[in-house]
């Protein structure tokens, strides 16, 4: 059986940039945020949650496509393996 070859090496580049997002909420701002979710309509708490879901998922999409390529080579070959036996 040979060895799966290593992934490729993180790009730290990518893997730590500041976000896209110019508005990215810091601690504080965090504070003063919630300050001002008290006096919001229903409506604009939800318009504001599903803004922030779907940030989130992106971002999740974002980092589990990143890791796919990353080991994608190792993939593969498991793949390949597990369908030969």
């Amino acid at each position: 059986m040979k060895p799966l070859p290593k992934p490729l090496p993180v790009d730290l580049t990518t893997e730590t940039s500041v976000p896209d997002d110019p508005d990215e909420e810091s601690a504080d701002e965090d504070k003063e945020d919630e300050e001002a979710v008290k006096q919001l309509s229903e409506k604009d708490l939800l318009k504001r949650h599903i803004e922030r879901a779907k940030k989130v998922r992106a971002q999740l999409r974002e980092e589990r496509s990143r890791r796919i390529r990353r080991y994608k080579e190792r993939i593969t070959l498991i793949l390949a393996q597990s369908e030969d036996r």
